[in-house]
């Protein structure tokens, strides 16, 4: 749309350019803010930090032009920048996995800082460095670069290097983008627009892989919590056929003494000690499987992980006096079977300190299994007297916990949310009161948990 500002045309035309430039410019800013936002949704909600590097470097690729790059993160002694993700339009992913790809030292021998290194120097001054031609430039050292060009062909130019910062300020790792190219695929230097660009991008990608790792370890906390909850577990499972077998072996002289020591007797205490023994073998077989981590979904049928944690706790809740009542048919579900498991384990043991803590009597927990067109849906429940009001909302929040004695990690909810999460699933909370009084009394808590179902 033309506009008339002067009485002059050719300055109107002059005039009108100017404000087309700066109308195209700033809708290519606006398109660009756009983009970051959509990206910044992407990171927050990616949960696997494999998965989340790659986007990261491939959206910063894709921002500057850049045809190549890598990503580094910060090693756990804060002495190295462990390589993570390479990407080369240019060269095959086959070839490029082939390559050793070593560790990049933050500190010489003498203990004084590597600024030779140009991703060493951005991580450890948090400042973004841009270089037109690597083969041209004084101060670096660029040998890893060029062995690089020599074992691949690659020809690396100009290369890009921002500082990871998370919402703490903490640099976590470089991002190093090699090659910007024109409309033409002419390799070009980097520019200021990248520089801001790229940094937006760095920090919110910071701070999405602060959060991942801290899950991960989150995670590793609870399984932790969930092993020394499982060792107990497995004590008074083996408890029970440990003593049978230490009877049956002590009825052996006995049985000696009397004359009655034969192949009836022998045959007949063989075959009880190995029921017993088996019993033994399945239990750890069990508890082995059970902290196994499950990198892909995979299909899992629900009647049976349940049968299973029963197998591992029975003896344990029988102690506390905690009588289960389950009504379940086989449902198939997608997801992760033994990260399942740790979600009905912790919620069960829940129950259980509950029931303990109160000094609940007629103490029971309900596990019901059905399912709708798309889903599979877990309800456990307890008569343990619920959950505050105030307080419901919040039990899924990392490091909150009801527990008065301050024995809870707040850990177990928030994982149990985080890994249905990773499921594509939800999970619900609420408390069942008792009305059959003329007094609403609050009788126990409910659990309810959603996956998507197997394939048919």
């Amino acid at each position: 749309m033309k506009h008339n500002f002067t009485e002059h045309n050719d300055l109107n035309l002059v005039l009108n350019s100017v404000v087309n430039e700066i109308s195209l410019f700033s809708q290519n800013q606006l398109n660009k803010i756009k983009e970051l936002n959509q990206i910044g949704m992407a990171l927050s909600a990616e949960r696997n930090l494999d998965k989340l590097l790659d986007m990261i470097l491939f959206q910063a690729r894709k921002f500057t032009g850049a045809d190549a790059g890598t990503l580094y993160l910060k090693d756990s002694t804060f002495k190295k920048l462990n390589f993570q993700v390479i990407q080369n339009d240019s060269i095959d992913t086959l070839n490029l996995n082939k390559i050793h790809w070593t560790p990049l030292n933050l500190y010489k021998g003498n203990g004084s800082e590597n600024r030779e290194m140009v991703a060493v120097l951005s991580f450890l001054t948090g400042e973004v460095i841009h270089i037109d031609d690597v083969y041209d430039v004084d101060g670096f050292n660029f040998e890893g670069t060029k062995k690089f060009d020599k074992v691949t062909g690659y020809k690396s130019k100009s290369m890009f290097v921002v500082p990871m910062k998370n919402s703490f300020n903490d640099t976590i790792g470089v991002v190093q983008l090699l090659n910007k190219k024109d409309k033409n695929s002419k390799i070009i230097p980097f520019n200021q627009e990248d520089k801001d660009l790229t940094l937006s991008l760095a920090s919110q990608a910071a701070i999405s892989i602060t959060r991942v790792k801290q899950e991960e370890l989150l995670i590793q906390q609870s399984k932790i919590a969930a092993v020394c909850e499982m060792i107990d577990a497995i004590a008074h499972q083996w408890k029970q056929p440990l003593n049978a077998i230490s009877m049956y072996i002590s009825n052996i002289p006995l049985q000696y003494e009397l004359g009655e020591l034969n192949k009836d007797f022998i045959d007949r205490n063989t075959l009880r000690m190995n029921g017993q023994i088996e019993h033994l073998v399945n239990t750890l077989d069990e508890f082995k499987k059970f902290f196994r981590p499950n990198k892909r979904k995979q299909e899992f049928d629900i009647k049976e992980i349940i049968k299973t944690v029963m197998l591992l706790v029975k003896d344990e809740f029988v102690s506390n006096d905690i009588s289960f009542i389950i009504n379940t048919n086989s449902v198939k579900a997608s997801g992760f079977a033994n990260e399942y498991k740790h979600i009905i384990l912790n919620i069960i043991n829940n129950s259980k300190d509950a029931f303990n803590e109160k000094n609940i009597k007629n103490r029971e927990i309900m596990i019901e299994l059905k399912s709708n067109k798309d889903k599979a849906i877990l309800e456990i429940s307890d008569n343990a007297g619920g959950i505050n009001e105030d307080i419901l909302s919040n039990i899924f929040d990392a490091n909150f916990t009801t527990k008065s004695d301050n024995s809870g990690t707040g850990i177990g909810l928030y994982m149990s949310k985080t890994i249905i999460h990773n499921m594509n699933g939800e999970i619900f909370v609420k408390n069942i009161y008792d009305s059959s009084n003329d007094c609403k009394v609050r009788k126990g808590v409910k659990f309810i948990i959603e996956v998507p179902k197997g394939n048919k």
